[in-house]
């Protein structure tokens, strides 16, 4: 089996037949978008609905017992929270793609805390990401 079958497989039992889900995901977003106060939503609430919405179709149509779901809902919610109340806990500080930049913190929102810092200076960063604007 592909690893890209797999991966199908492995979705599939978890969250139901693809065309099951898109037809439930797409029946929920086209409800929401048919609101008066769609349009009056910025961009992320409307992101953060539509993203919910993926989540429940795959709840109703895979195993709502998967807790992942749940708590991306959770989150997709609480980023547009954080947002209406100023709180900027989901800021991630990307490093100028400069030759100029010898180190940057970079802060990743994933990982063993929040909090966590690494510093990478630009010979890490060329290998890990590219030669974006380096010298070649």
């Amino acid at each position: 089996m592909t690893d890209v079958a797999a991966t199908l497989a492995e979705r599939g039992a978890r969250y139901g037949k693809f065309t099951d889900h898109a037809a439930c995901t797409q029946d929920l977003k086209h409800v929401m978008q048919g609101q008066r106060g769609w349009d009056e939503l910025p961009d992320d609430a409307r992101e953060a609905l539509e993203m919910i919405q993926h989540k429940v179709g795959r709840i109703l149509c895979g195993d709502p017992n998967y807790a992942d779901s749940w708590h991306d809902i959770a989150g997709y919610a609480k980023l547009v929270e954080d947002r209406i109340n100023n709180v900027d806990s989901n800021k991630i500080q990307l490093p100028v793609w400069t030759p100029e930049v010898r180190k940057q913190e970079v802060l990743f929102p994933e990982g063993p805390s929040l909090d966590t810092r690494m510093n990478y200076d630009e010979e890490v960063l060329a290998t890990t990401f590219g030669n974006y604007g380096g010298s070649e």
